[in-house]
């Protein structure tokens, strides 16, 4: 008689493929019901929802409480103000300049709930990041997981929340925590990739198509880290059986491409209905030969400050210690993804979800590497995925090698309660205070409700005043002064619905407008008063109508 197969174990005729997370049929298992209606599992199932959602809580709840460590910036005061745009009704953000990435459908739509309910102030730009990179967080804990149960189940939701949870210290956390900086982006590429995962055809199709379009539409980054790899792994997959078990690969194939397709010309179909406009498109060019030293010591660095493990230059302590324990977890991360690419040599191919974060994965290191992607130390936030990605590959992929041994599923288990460990200091940091501080009630008492004023200073005094001040930003252009088309509407510069009549310089922040220059375009002012950092240069004239302004 032939060998009976037993559950779980590979065969050269069949059986379970290396690191697949799909049960194989069995002869010797008895049925059970797909659905289980008793009411034990049915508790079970609630109870593992409601521990859930007080997780998810519990996540915001930190992250809000670390956000405050956060500086917030002109950058993200624009964004509050967009989504207020949204909620009176400017859908299309007419008459407004943007740059490349407009994040019209993902951090100024997740904005809207904010504004919505807490109104024009700076608490939207902490509570919206922290909502979302807690969203972020939860996605890739549920995309870690497979039809494992008990250990295996807990011991993926570790390593990912050991990744992940904890933001490094740093410029990472400025990164996590921060609007604008493609977090929002991250998640609805994880999420498109949860429901192809786990849902039907008929309803993770539509579905993914229109979560990598509004990802797309809003920034260029969601072609590189779902479009794209999607393409290239479904249509791959596809090219390789070219039998009907390929149909769903064809078919995302043909999502992936036409979500990139359809992005691009909604973003023209908006600009040809009178919304926004895209004054600074985003312009890439290959490193040069004689930088590429520097830029690969540059990404290098972003990497280890991305997992928390930069050590270099840190004193011999226990500060340094900790990072370079927060270096296994970036180890780990690269073995996986070198294991997979050997996988791929031997012609080894499973789980679709794995090889698309893999090649996900490489897809962004080449365009950091090889482009001008990486520029400065703040360039971080582009590689943000690369986290996201490794910490599900970690716990999808690598959790099947540590489970296989008690002693590495023990030791895995303690090393990231360690790692959540680092919550505590994280939680206890400094926070920063929002500025501006004493100009707001200052302008509001002296009646001043429209003026001009640099990039940085002027939406934070707009939204700090609850928009009973607005201050539009400038530039100079030559002897005169014109609008700063860069995040800002035309309408504030109009000189027939405002009448700005002052001038607020930011002496603490670079690149301030200068004093000298206003008062050679626009005359002596009248009065000349100076406020906490700040100097207000007041005229009895509107500036949008003098010979000095040239917009």
């Amino acid at each position: 008689m032939p060998a009976t197969l037993k559950p779980g174990r590979s065969t050269q005729l069949g059986g379970q493929l290396p690191f697949s997370h799909e049960r194989q049929p069995t002869g010797d298992q008895p049925d059970l019901p797909k659905h289980p209606t008793d009411r034990t599992a049915l508790f079970s199932r609630l109870l593992v929802v409601a521990i859930s959602l007080v997780g998810l809580a519990g996540l915001v709840r930190a992250y809000v409480r670390m956000s405050q460590r956060v500086s917030l910036d002109s950058d993200q005061y624009t964004i509050i103000l967009q989504a207020q745009e949204l909620l009176h009704g400017n859908l299309l953000l007419h008459h407004w300049w943007v740059p490349g990435d407009n994040f019209l459908t993902t951090d100024i739509a997740f904005h809207t709930i904010g504004v919505a309910f807490l109104g024009l102030q700076p608490a939207v730009g902490r509570y919206e990041p922290a909502v979302v990179y807690a969203l972020t967080v939860a996605t890739a804990v549920l995309l870690a997981q497979t039809n494992n149960r008990g250990m295996a189940r807990w011991l993926r939701m570790l390593i990912v929340l050991a990744l992940t949870a904890v933001p490094a210290a740093g410029i990472s956390v400025e990164s996590a925590l921060r609007a604008g900086y493609h977090v929002s982006t991250i998640f609805l590429v994880l999420l498109s990739l949860l429901l192809i995962d786990r849902l039907p055809a008929r309803w993770s199709l539509p579905l993914a198509f229109v979560l990598l379009t509004q990802a797309q539409f809003a920034d260029p980054l969601g072609t590189v880290i779902g479009a794209l790899p999607l393409a290239v792994v479904t249509g791959l997959r596809w090219w390789r059986h070219r039998t009907g078990r390929s149909m769903l690969d064809r078919q995302l194939f043909l999502v992936a491409l036409l979500s990139a397709v359809v992005a691009r010309l909604a973003e023209r179909a908006v600009s040809a209905a009178g919304g926004f406009q895209v004054s600074t498109p985003l312009q890439l060019a290959f490193v040069s030969l004689d930088d590429l030293p520097k830029h690969t010591l540059l990404l290098l660095r972003l990497l280890l400050e991305l997992f928390g493990a930069n050590f270099f230059g840190q004193p011999v302590g226990r500060h340094a210690a900790g990072l370079i324990l927060h270096g296994f977890g970036l180890l780990f991360v690269a073995a996986v993804i070198w294991i997979v690419i050997r996988r791929w040599r031997r012609g080894e191919f499973g789980d679709r979800t794995v090889e698309v974060l893999v090649t996900g994965s490489l897809i962004l290191l080449g365009a950091l590497f090889f482009s001008t992607y990486v520029i400065d130390p703040t360039s971080i936030r582009y590689a943000m995925p690369i986290l996201f990605f490794g910490a599900v590959l970690a716990a999808r992929q690598g959790a099947d090698w540590l489970l296989s041994d008690r002693r590495l599923t023990v030791a895995t288990a303690a090393l990231s309660l360690l790692y959540l460990a680092f919550f505590w200091p994280a939680l206890n940091t400094p926070t920063v205070p929002n500025r501006p501080s004493q100009i707001v009630p200052w302008l509001q008492s002296h009646r001043l409700r429209y003026g001009i004023g640099g990039y940085w200073a002027a939406n934070s005094v707009t939204v700090e005043s609850g928009g009973s001040v607005q201050v539009s930003a400038v530039v100079p252009e030559g002897q005169r002064f014109g609008p700063y088309r860069w995040l800002s509407k035309s309408d504030w510069y109009d000189p027939r619905e405002r009448r700005a009549n002052f001038a607020l310089i930011d002496t603490r922040l670079p690149g301030a407008v200068p004093e000298t220059q206003l008062e050679q375009a626009f005359g002596a002012p009248r009065e000349i008063d100076q406020v906490d950092g700040y100097v207000i240069l007041i005229w009895d004239k509107n500036l949008l109508n003098d010979p000095g302004w040239s917009g």
